[in-house]
């Protein structure tokens, strides 16, 4: 059978890097559920780090799965303490649990969790890991965690994985805690200007990454004077990545997005103007009834009279972003004063080009991140005297976007 997986596996050092590379990749043919935490038990922490080399273990590992069992993929990520390795792509069924193979993903804490302790040394480092990697996957994929699944908890094993020194509500707890409240996010809005490719030496071609890290996977090349549209920004160490967008969103196109080290990209001084999120289900907050308070501490309480709209992602920064709204009997510009509907933290789709995590949620009966079953698809909340305005009674389609 055909291996699936990377090969050979992939390593990250950041969580950032982490979230960038589950964030690149194209979720059209297979997008997970949920996931399912286990152990290795063996090897043990102790053998992990006291005989062969991770990368070397990564590779008998897979050649275990694949030459001696005949899988075609294994668990997705194994946690190490210092790494996080990828094996199998989170867009790809993995092999990891005989319920859960072909709908959830599959996190390997290294280590032997009857014998070795998950609170202290290695053993915790492992633990805030797979944490800080589920709490990311969560956020992503809009599932709460408290729906994440423990090994043992599988009807067709009785494998006592992830060891009963780890314990699912204490596993979740951190996973919420490492989430934060509601959404919260240190990334402003990054407004995309045009950057042009320059500098590289004759014959050479610029690395684009499926993440900001001179590690990730090369997803592209370009060359002196390729223009492209920067949509962000990150830092890894001491080098600034700018994240690039390749194609368009429009029709029956496909945006791709990858990232490039800033050093070879010149920016433009113009910005490029910001793209209609378009055909958005919007519903109405605030009226007589439904008044209530905000996320937001510098927003009076809201009412029928308060002016803004709501969308599923929470900005630090202040002042917020002023939003463009445009519905079947106008548009206006108004404010952002709370955060919602049914999600918390959807940056795909607030900042980025993609469709509500909402869209889904309706269509497959998942629970939205605020813990309920979406009754509707909306990507964005208005107020009533914003609803009036563009011509929107209870639920309606609108479009919108950053001015």
């Amino acid at each position: 059978m055909a291996w699936k997986g990377n090969d050979p596996a992939i390593e990250f050092k950041t969580i950032d890097s982490v979230r960038e590379y589950i964030r690149s990749l194209d979720y059209r043919k297979w997008r997970p559920s949920n996931f399912v935490v286990h152990n290795t038990a063996s090897p043990t922490l102790y053998q992990w780090w006291h005989s062969v080399p991770p990368a070397q273990r990564m590779e008998n590992l897979q050649s275990y799965y694949e030459n001696d069992m005949g899988w075609s993929a294994g668990p997705h990520f194994f946690i190490d303490g210092e790494s996080w390795w990828c094996m199998t792509p989170p867009n790809v069924k993995g092999v990891h649990s005989p319920s859960w193979n072909g709908t959830m993903l599959g996190f390997e804490h290294v280590g032997d969790y009857d014998t070795e302790d998950p609170t202290t040394g290695m053993g915790l480092k492992v633990q805030e890991m797979g944490q800080a990697l589920s709490g990311e996957c969560c956020a992503f994929f809009g599932w709460d965690p408290s729906n994440l699944k423990f090994h043992y908890e599988d009807p067709k094993t009785t494998h006592a994985c992830p060891g009963s020194k780890m314990k699912k509500p204490d596993y979740i707890g951190c996973v919420q805690e490492y989430m934060g409240d509601g959404g919260d996010d240190h990334t402003p809005p990054y407004t995309p200007i045009q950057g042009t490719v320059v500098g590289l030496t004759t014959g050479d071609t610029l690395n684009i990454r499926a993440s900001a890290s001179s590690s990730a996977p090369i997803i592209g090349t370009a060359d002196n004077g390729d223009v492209f549209t920067i949509v962000g920004e990150a830092w890894n160490g001491s080098t600034k990545w700018l994240r690039l967008q390749f194609g368009t969103p429009e029709g029956s196109g496909v945006a791709v997005f990858g990232w490039a080290s800033s050093q070879y990209i010149h920016l433009e001084g113009g910005t490029v103007e910001q793209a209609w999120h378009e055909n958005i289900t919007a519903t109405v907050f605030g009226n007589a009834g439904d008044e209530q308070d905000s996320a937001y501490p510098d927003i009076d309480y809201i009412t029928g009279s308060t002016k803004g709209v709501s969308f599923p992602y929470k900005w630090r920064e202040s002042p917020r972003p002023q939003v463009e709204v445009s519905g079947p009997r106008g548009k206006i510009i108004t404010g952002i004063v709370d955060v919602g509907p049914w999600n918390t933290n959807d940056p795909d789709y607030v900042l980025g080009r993609s469709r509500p995590l909402s869209e889904t949620q309706y269509v497959d009966g998942t629970t939205a991140q605020n813990g309920q079953l979406p009754s509707n698809d909306a990507g964005i909340d208005l107020t009533a005297p914003i609803a009036e305005a563009v011509g929107i009674t209870g639920l309606g389609k609108v479009k919108w976007r950053f001015v």
